[in-house]
């Protein structure tokens, strides 16, 4: 196997293993305004990141946002009327 399969394969199985790392319980699963199953979080980011790029091999970006200081929001909104509908602590 060419050496830019095992790379796509690596970055395959690290995005299938932050999907399930980054899966959290809500405390509701719908919005008791519209009823919208879908929210989320606004945070705030600042720094600077690297994104690599090459015409002629893969190259990997999985750590382009390292560098970057996060402020996580308190609220959760819902997706499609915006209101807030529970605070981040409530999330497991």
């Amino acid at each position: 196997m060419a050496l830019q399969g095992v790379y796509q394969l690596i970055n395959d199985r690290n995005t299938k293993l932050e999907r399930e790392l980054n899966k959290v319980t809500l405390p509701i699963n719908e919005c008791p305004h519209c009823g919208c199953a879908i929210f989320y979080r606004k945070d705030y980011m600042s720094g600077s990141s690297w994104y690599y790029a090459s015409n002629t091999i893969d190259v990997e970006n999985g750590s382009m946002y390292d560098g970057l200081k996060t402020t996580y929001g308190k609220w959760w909104h819902c997706d499609d009327c915006h209101k807030r509908v529970f605070e981040d602590e409530d999330v497991e």
